[in-house]
């Protein structure tokens, strides 16, 4: 198959790679496919529903999907919407390749090796102090920081879902919810460069017209978005059953001469189907006019007019941002706004929405102020609607700026003001914003309860993918309890939610957190396992946050069972994507999950750099646990690296009791500060500190936090002569000695101290089965002296 060359790149279709000056280029796989399609056609324009067909393989995919992957692939090559270089807008139409382009028939770059995605083997670094990734913590960087961010507003996944597709989900069948209503998008006739404001936008027209109708919901344009995506526009009966709408609404624009018609089509619950029409000039009157009439058809003539009427040219701009929105282009969204009259850009709708489009561009300081401005504008006027949902949004932001005591104190706010408002979205949401950030501030039993709340007001709204997120995160709360099973079934069951809608980012991120589970359960073998399954996702993902992420998540698995190398392989891909020019999210921090899978394969001075990093970017306003966690692994790395910046950060009294940490961060820190100590000489405290940990790791039950607290104390006791206290607390390990090593090899060397060479046989023999490549040459002399000598490498 031949390459292609145009300016600093070479693109390689059949090893699927972008080369910029030898260097590969991160791109997404939809996005590449689609690159590919128009390099190949570039002699002309390619329609977009010809372009949908080509990249998804289906026609319905929407003009969304399409126009975030042109986004993104004129991103690729420094490009937007204004500066067109290589891709280039054909209005009315589509789009062309304009970039000057060669074909080689061989292409100029190697082609590299596929990487090994099983257990590569490395040399083994020096022996280093053991100590597990932060399990729980690594969690919460995917169920919290992802809902912060992602989850804000809920539209992201059926919209933008880059990675290969996972096997097709069997439709979920939802309970029907008596007046719930589906808005599909509008199909446009008439091949204008408006068409996809038109799709997108009069559906949301219609769907708000509705929204405060008594009796009555309306699925969310994102829920909405997501189901046609998965079963396509026109099999109104799965979208029934995957959404919970007894009433579907379909409509039609025709451009027809110097004018709009437009027709709406009711599909109701008894069967019965109604037809409404407008026709003007400007095909926003016309929609506008169309959403009276349904909105008058569903009250049954009882004149239920709209809370507030927005005036036409709000209408009009409202319609427009939140298309463009709906497509992912926040940017486009923004520019609207700004060039709006004063009086439009006034309006709370609007501004709302601005903020919606400033957050999903990470821009939640400028969010924040232009929400401030309203709320303190609009609290010196009488009572509006806006309101709740503005100081909900104003929540949203404080999360993701990372400080969960205020957000909470905003969505009560908001809570108050919707308490009477009858709208059960909004009320939803500032539900799960409360939830989000009690977790956040471990108030797991206060948070549980609003997750419960909103999962109340949601199920009546058709809000099928926030709903995903709710069980995932509850799922998150069983596990900081140390609930694993209930955390694998709440999991399992979100995963399924989003699978049934095509939501592949909120599925991979509940089948990554599955995969942790069983990490946490020292399931090491099923845990890789699983992990597995999810790498050509993964690696295929154009979400750098989630894919980060995922690939550290898979670096720790590897290191658990032994694969240095292959650990080593993976962080160096990431720092080579970050070197590329790869984007993080600056909420999803997995710096310090880094320095603990670095730690444990032995390159401390790399650990040191990201730890230090993680303390240096602390807020006042940080998680307990995030602290102590990082107090803990900058411990171990000082002690590993045997310098005096240890005795420094152990004597830091007060570093070391953060109030309302919960028992996983706490256990890690006791164990920390335990070795410190007795590297200094005071077995006293240090036998306090392990203590303290053991119990504390017994509470709590979950394996993997059984077994950082049990190992280094019994070698503790061990070294301190005490083999019976040794034995007593390494027994705790033994269901889980035949699949981890650092269990198998403490019950070895245990059974050695007692005098049971046979049992110490027994248990080094598997241990050596485990190890990979920690089989050290002095663990291999402490078999040899118990009468078994495995020498190499397991």
């Amino acid at each position: 198959m031949p390459s292609f060359r145009f300016d600093h790149y070479e693109l390689l279709p059949e090893s699927r790679r972008l080369v910029r000056d030898g260097a590969d280029v991160v791109v997404g796989l939809r996005v590449f496919d689609l690159i590919v399609y128009l390099i190949e056609h570039r002699d002309r324009a390619v329609g977009r529903d010809e372009l949908i067909s080509a990249v998804w393989g289906r026609t319905e995919a929407g003009d969304a999907l399409l126009a975030q992957a042109v986004l993104k692939a004129r991103r690729t090559f420094g490009d937007d919407g204004n500066a067109q270089h290589h891709i280039r807008t054909v209005t009315r139409f589509g789009y062309q390749w304009v970039a000057d382009t060669r074909m080689l028939d061989a292409p100029s770059v190697p082609v590299s090796d596929t990487a090994r995605e099983d257990d590569a083997r490395g040399a083994a670094p020096p022996p280093a102090a053991r100590m597990s990734r932060r399990p729980i913590a690594a969690a919460a960087a995917l169920v919290l920081a992802l809902g912060v961010l992602v989850a804000l507003f809920a539209q992201r996944d059926g919209l933008s879902s880059k990675a290969p597709a996972p096997p097709a989900a069997v439709a979920s069948t939802t309970k029907p919810v008596a007046g719930l209503v589906l808005v599909v998008p509008t199909r446009v006739q008439g091949n204008t460069g408006d068409d996809g404001w038109m799709r997108l936008g009069v559906m949301s027209l219609l769907a708000q017209a509705l929204r405060d109708l008594p009796g009555h919901a309306v699925v969310p344009d994102e829920t909405a978005l997501a189901a046609i995506a998965q079963s396509g526009p026109d099999d109104l009966a799965r979208l029934r059953a995957e959404t919970g709408a007894t009433i579907v609404i379909t409509s039609e624009a025709v451009r027809s001469g110097d004018g709009w018609s437009l027709g709406a089509t009711l599909f109701g619950a008894d069967g019965n189907t109604q037809m409404v029409g407008s026709r003007s000039t400007d095909a926003v009157s016309a929609g506008g006019a169309l959403a009276r009439d349904v909105r008058q058809l569903l009250a049954d003539g009882e004149g239920h007019e709209e809370a507030e009427p927005l005036p036409p040219d709000v209408v009009a701009l409202r319609a427009r941002m939140r298309a463009a929105i709906l497509e992912g282009q926040n940017g486009r969204a923004l520019a609207l706004y700004d060039a709006a009259p004063a009086d439009a850009a006034a309006a709370p709708a609007l501004i709302l929405l601005r903020s919606e489009a400033l957050i999903q561009l990470g821009r939640a300081d400028d969010a924040a102020a232009a929400l401030q401005a309203f709320i303190e504008q609009a609290n010196a006027a009488p009572a509006t609607r806006w309101l709740g949902p503005a100081w909900s949004a104003l929540g949203d932001c404080e999360l993701a700026r990372g400080r969960p005591a205020i957000a909470e104190a905003h969505f009560r706010r908001s809570l108050e003001l919707l308490g009477s408002s009858g709208d059960r979205r909004a009320a939803g949401l500032a539900w799960r914003g409360l939830g989000i950030a009690q977790v956040v501030r471990n108030d797991l039993d206060d948070a549980e309860q609003s997750y419960l709340h909103a999962r109340v007001e949601l199920e009546s709204t058709g809000d099928r993918l926030v709903l995903a997120r709710i069980t995932d995160g509850l799922g998150y709360i069983a596990t900081r309890r140390g609930r694993m099973a209930d955390a694998l079934l709440s999991y399992e069951q979100a995963a399924s939610m989003a699978a049934a809608f095509g939501a592949n980012e909120t599925e991979l991120g509940s089948r990554l957190n599955i995969a942790q589970a069983h990490e946490f359960l020292l399931h090491h073998a099923v845990a890789l396992e699983r992990m597995r399954e999810l790498l050509p996702r993964l690696r295929g993902l154009d979400y750098p946050a989630l894919h980060r992420f995922g690939m550290v998540a898979y670096a720790g698995m590897l290191a658990e069972s032994g694969a240095f190398g292959a650990a080593r392989e993976v962080l160096a891909g990431l720092d080579a994507e970050a070197g590329a020019g790869a984007v993080d999210d600056a909420v999803v921090d997995v710096r310090l999950d880094e320095a603990q899978v670095l730690l444990a394969i032995g390159d401390i001075a790399a650990g040191l750099r990201r730890a230090e990093a993680v303390r240096n970017g602390l807020g006042h306003d940080g998680a307990a646990d995030l602290r102590l966690e990082t107090a803990a692994v900058l411990l171990q790395l000082h002690l590993q690296a045997d310098d005096a910046a240890a005795d420094a950060l152990g004597a830091d009294a007060a570093l070391w009791q953060p109030a309302n940490a919960l028992a996983p961060s706490r256990v890690h820190a006791l164990v920390a500060r335990a070795r410190w100590q007795a590297r200094r000489g005071d077995d006293a405290a240090a036998a306090a500190a392990f203590t303290q940990a053991f119990e504390l790791a017994q509470a709590f039950a979950t394996p993997v936090i059984l077994r950082d607290a049990a190992v280094p104390y019994a070698q503790f006791l061990l070294s301190h002569g005490d083999a019976d206290g040794a034995r007593r607390t390494a027994s705790v390990l033994g269901p889980y000695a035949e699949h981890d090593f650092a269990s198998a090899l403490l019950l070895a060397r245990v059974a050695a101290q007692v005098g049971d060479p046979a049992l110490a046989r027994s248990w080094f023999a598997r241990a050596h089965g485990l190890a990979g490549e920690r089989w050290s040459a002095g663990i291999a002399a402490e078999a040899a002296a118990a009468g078994s000598a495995p020498a190499g490498p397991a």
